[in-house]
């Protein structure tokens, strides 16, 4: 039996309800756990949404970041980018600022 080959994961747009320019790709299943809430947009084009007096923070649930000592990187610089492969969870901020750095300089030798 030759195995299926499984169809390429298309992508989603969850966009904030404050903000028309600000949104975010996820992937099909990251769509069905997370586009059903209503979320907003802040200056820097992250998006969030509150739950009483907590904030929670889309970019940190994708990466399944619960520690508040932890950050979330960008593999490609690209923050509205929040598919699992370009997301990683670092100790510290100078670690996130360095893949960040590290992405900027790939895309600027393109």
């Amino acid at each position: 039996m030759v195995p299926v080959k499984e169809k390429a994961q298309s992508l989603k747009r969850i966009q904030a309800v404050n903000r028309p320019e600000v949104y975010a790709l996820v992937t099909a299943q990251q769509f069905h756990d997370f586009g059903s809430h209503e979320w907003f947009g802040n200056r820097s084009g992250l998006l969030y949404r509150r739950e009483g007096e907590k904030v929670l923070w889309l970019h940190r649930l994708a990466a399944n970041c619960k520690r508040s000592d932890r950050w979330v990187a960008f593999r490609n610089g690209d923050q509205r980018d929040l598919r699992p492969n370009n997301l990683q969870v670092v100790k510290t901020k100078e670690k996130m600022r360095e893949i960040k750095r590290l992405a900027l300089l790939a895309v600027a030798r393109k």
